[in-house]
């Protein structure tokens, strides 16, 4: 993973180890709403046009290519005999920047949309370039396709899209999980999120995200207004699970500022009521590297705050997001990509003073079956007993997990000599995330938590990491181990 994950998991974990005792009296599990809001870039400034270029090549027999907007097909560029190949035959296929420009305004739902370039001509190895241009707004990606793929491309011809700016100022991201110890059950009574948007910000559309690649879950969402959207969730959410919202938004003045924050409400179903501010920064910098969030919160169950001093608590949930580039979205919310502005390397954090744990009272996962890698698989040999917690973790990984929010239970490891504990997770494929700790050379009382040369294989956005007060606690079983806590795929069966 990214050397940003490992920098979450030695702060929440590390400073968990006071909560690791008897567990205390059980009661009935419950779910509860964490509310993280950013925006991509970090900072917003004023918007910009949307711009894709898309260019055709012809074959020895013209070309025949489909123009697709959100898996449709909406138009199909081609010329020359080969064109019969478009769907409706060579009678459906276009040629002229004015041709195009009404099919991607039909697709859009916009007036707005130019075209210029082209045409599309007869003849081999020729070439013709379209610029699509949208004034102020981001719009969904254009993909282009050969029409028929059983048609080599030495014949048919090719097409290629590129995204030269998303336009608009950006997106507001809201990531809702649930984070208690039952799922969310809104089959009967829907999870209702509602967004009022900061002072200074409109909203040009909505995009939402649920469930996972095998069995996505909807979640309906609608503009209300320029500065409100309202979403519907009816599904089943598990717990360490998310609900994640991109509002797509325009920045309004001239130059434009920061006003009062937004503010997100989430309700419904059977989970209690939440709500969280939703602030932007606005700025024509360029974003540096740092943190757009961070918390560090000791819950009771029901997500309540610790107020008791020397009291259990029953988790500690820690939450770091990065600052971030623009998101460059692309055919599909898997191929998106949001840039980070730099990557930490080796890290170092020095624990309160008298903070203190006894991690020794929770079962250990051995070295080898933590590293222990199943080809193809993210589960490492580690089982259910040495869980203790879970990490909600956003990534980017084109190879193997795609743009992701994955939940992976969080593993005692078993310490070196002299280390006070050692913990870990995996969420890419034979990438695992080591917590390493020490005794402060200068200071007896204090705990270091170190991590070194951490990899790059992966692109973390944000995390969330929560780590159980007594992990052996039986509230925690609905989330423990790889069964109950992954659900990116099945794995076995979850004794809920």
């Amino acid at each position: 993973m990214k050397r940003a994950t490992k920098l979450l998991v030695l702060v929440a974990s590390l400073a968990s180890l006071t909560a690791l005792a008897a567990a205390p009296a059980a009661s009935a599990n419950l779910p509860w709403w964490q509310i993280v809001t950013g925006t991509r870039p970090t900072y917003l400034w004023e918007p910009t046009d949307n711009e894709q270029q898309l260019t055709i090549k012809n074959g020895s027999l013209g070309s025949a290519v489909k123009v697709q907007v959100k898996g449709a097909t909406v138009a199909c560029l081609g010329a020359g005999s080969i064109a019969a190949q478009c769907p409706g035959g060579s009678g459906a296929a276009i040629t002229t920047a004015a041709q195009l420009e009404a099919a991607l305004e039909a697709a859009f739902g916009t007036a707005d949309v130019q075209v210029s370039g082209g045409p599309v001509q007869s003849g081999s190895a020729l070439t013709a370039t379209f610029l699509a241009t949208t004034p102020d707004r981001p719009m969904p990606v254009i993909s282009l396709t050969t029409a028929n793929p059983e048609v080599e491309p030495k014949f048919i011809g090719t097409g290629e899209a590129e995204l030269l700016n998303s336009g608009g100022s950006g997106r507001l991201s809201l990531t809702i999980t649930n984070i208690g110890d039952a799922p969310v059950e809104a089959s009967e009574d829907p999870v209702e999120i509602v967004d009022e948007l900061p002072e200074g910000v409109i909203a040009t559309g909505v995009e939402a995200f649920a469930g996972t690649p095998a069995v996505p879950i909807p979640v309906d969402c609608a503009l209300e207004g320029e500065t409100k959207v309202a979403c519907s969730f009816e599904g089943v959410l598990p717990p360490y699970e998310a609900i994640e919202i991109e509002v797509l938004a325009n920045l309004t003045g001239g130059p434009p500022v920061a006003g009062d924050p937004g503010k997100i409400t989430v309700s419904g179903a059977n989970a209690l009521t939440a709500s969280a501010p939703q602030p932007i920064q606005v700025s024509p910098d360029a974003v540096p590297f740092g943190l757009e969030v961070f918390s560090a919160k000791t819950e009771e169950q029901g997500g309540g705050p610790v107020m008791r001093a020397g009291s259990h608590p029953y988790q500690l949930t820690t939450t770091i997001q990065f600052n971030a580039g623009e998101l460059a979205p692309g055919a599909t919310r898997n191929e998106a990509i949001v840039e980070q502005p730099a990557l930490p390397r080796n890290l170092r954090l020095s624990l309160p003073a008298g903070l203190v744990g006894n991690a020794t009272q929770v079962s250990v996962c051995e070295t080898a079956d933590f590293y222990l890698r199943i080809v193809g698989k993210i589960i490492n040999g580690c089982g259910p007993e040495s869980a203790i917690g879970v990490a909600s973790v956003t990534i980017i990984e084109p190879n193997a997990v795609g743009f992701r929010r994955i939940a992976v239970p969080v593993f005692n490891l078993r310490p070196e000599f002299g280390e006070p504990a050692r913990f870990g997770f995996t969420v890419v494929p034979g990438v695992p995330v080591v917590i390493d700790t020490a005794v402060d050379p200068d200071d007896s009382y204090r705990i270091d938590a170190v991590v070194k040369n951490a990899s790059q294989l992966a692109t973390v956005l944000s995390t969330s990491v929560v780590i159980w007060g007594a992990p052996g606690d039986p509230r925690h079983d609905p989330s423990r181990g790889w069964n109950c806590a992954y659900n990116f795929e099945k794995i076995g069966t979850c004794e809920r």
